[in-house]
């Protein structure tokens, strides 16, 4: 090859892309019309692609590029083998495997192999595969984005293991999304462009949580592999927050109903990497473990002074991608033998103080109720516990104080229920195991 123009055009052409056969024969039939007697690019006339013809393209192609048909069946047993290309002369293809066919507990490790069209690789990181190299910028970048926290390489673990499931396309077999908090000028955007490079753009979304709530958009993320949000929108107790029934779907890896503008309605399950960036707390609705579960924080401590700021870090830090992926392979391994995706201290802390900020019922829980009474000494259940009619009474009274619409009984009490509060249904009545502060402005 030799030349700069080849390699690059070579880096980005050597993929496979999941087509939908409608948008196939679409392509065909446009062919067809452009030039009745069709020439392939070896100059091979085929004449018109007919009905027929269009048929036997789609299905050669599907035996070409299915991995299954060609005998070789996904390691996950979902869409398509799990791995990520590099892209050099003959590209490398790059997977975690286990050593025996069982894929007993603690077996895994990276197998690197030149790329296959039984892989269907959809998509090649442009730099060359380097077994030895490292990423020292990197490293540089991480540690003192995180300087200052107790938990700084449990956070930096969280991050490569989240990364390695992402460019294997298995975050939702744990459930998690990324959400980086912090001050302006911390290095959330720098990190947001590095994990970008790891995927196509063209598979790329950018829905907010926001959006996701939206008729039309969740059907974007059929194709996507990587939804990343680069500002999330604040929100608050009275402003109101974003529902999160459809992320926690997606996040999933769930079947989720979607709908094309003026187009048909179509089920889908998602296998996106979630990440998020902001300044603000998550502005999700309905908070309890079902999302919070879903989600780590990465909270970058340290604002870069304007003159200490490197223009071109990213640059830098892109030249060691071989070294990156090095590192984020590695973690791979590791997730895969311990079947864990860590959340740190840190990030538990905050969601933790998060958790009332846009939730009344939460908010409530926390001001107005003492702590949950686990165990109820024999004969003094009125003493530790509340009527549950007295209980949402007060969750009222307290909204219209704090000026917030109050939430149904269903709701409030599905939260309060995630929390670890109990009803009973007792001789005196339904009862929960809290009791309430006095408050003058409640009683």
């Amino acid at each position: 090859y030799g030349k700069l123009k080849d390699l690059e055009t070579y880096s980005t052409g050597f993929l496979y892309e999941v087509v939908p056969v409608p948008a196939l024969e679409r392509e065909l039939q446009r062919q067809s019309d452009l030039s009745p007697n069709f020439r392939t690019e070896r100059g091979d006339e085929v004449g018109t692609i007919n009905n027929q013809r269009r048929k036997n393209i789609i299905q050669e192609l599907t035996v070409l590029l299915d991995p299954i048909a060609n005998g070789h069946t996904p390691m996950f047993g979902v869409d398509q083998p799990a791995g990520i290309a590099t892209t050099e002369l003959i590209p490398k293809w790059m997977e975690i495997v286990p050593s025996s066919p069982e894929g007993e507990h603690g077996k895994y490790f990276v197998k690197t192999t030149e790329v296959e069209a039984e892989h269907s690789a959809r998509f090649a990181v442009k730099c060359a595969y380097d077994p030895a190299a490292a990423c020292p910028t990197f490293d540089k970048f991480l540690s003192e984005s995180f300087e200052g926290a107790a938990d700084k390489d449990e956070t930096i673990e969280c991050l490569y293991r989240w990364l390695a499931a992402a460019v294997l396309g298995i975050t939702y077999k744990y459930k998690r999304s990324l959400y980086c908090f912090g001050d302006t000028d911390s290095g959330k955007s720098v990190l947001l462009d590095v994990i970008a490079s790891l995927f196509p753009s063209d598979a790329q979304t950018s829905l907010t949580f926001e959006m996701m709530n939206d008729r039309f958009s969740p059907s974007r993320l059929a194709n996507s592999r990587l939804n990343i949000v680069r500002e999330v929108k604040a929100a608050n107790l009275k402003a109101g927050g974003f529902g999160s029934e459809v992320w926690k779907t997606a996040v999933s890896g769930e079947p989720l109903e979607a709908e094309i503008k003026h187009g048909a309605h179509f089920t889908f399950s998602p296998r996106v990497a979630f990440i998020a960036s902001a300044n603000g707390a998550i502005p999700l609705t309905n908070q309890g473990g079902a999302v919070y579960n879903r989600i780590s924080v990465l909270h970058f401590r340290n604002r870069v002074a304007e003159e200490d700021q490197d223009k071109y870090l990213v640059e830098k830090l892109l030249a060691e991608t071989s070294g990156i992926l090095n590192k984020i392979m590695e973690a791979g391994v590791r997730l895969m033998n311990e079947r864990h995706m860590p959340d740190p201290p840190s990030s538990q802390e905050l969601k933790k103080r998060w958790s009332s900020q846009l939730s009344s019922t939460i908010a409530w829980f926390n001001q107005m109720s003492n702590p949950i009474h686990k165990q109820i000494p024999q004969g003094k259940a009125k003493d530790y516990t509340t009527p549950t009619a007295v209980i949402y009474k007060n969750y009222q009274r307290w909204c219209v104080v704090e000026g917030v619409k109050a939430k149904g009984k269903i709701g409030f009490w599905a939260e309060l229920t995630s929390l670890g509060v109990v009803r009973k249904k007792t001789k005196s009545g339904d009862r929960a195991n809290i009791t309430l502060r006095k408050s003058p402005q409640l009683f």
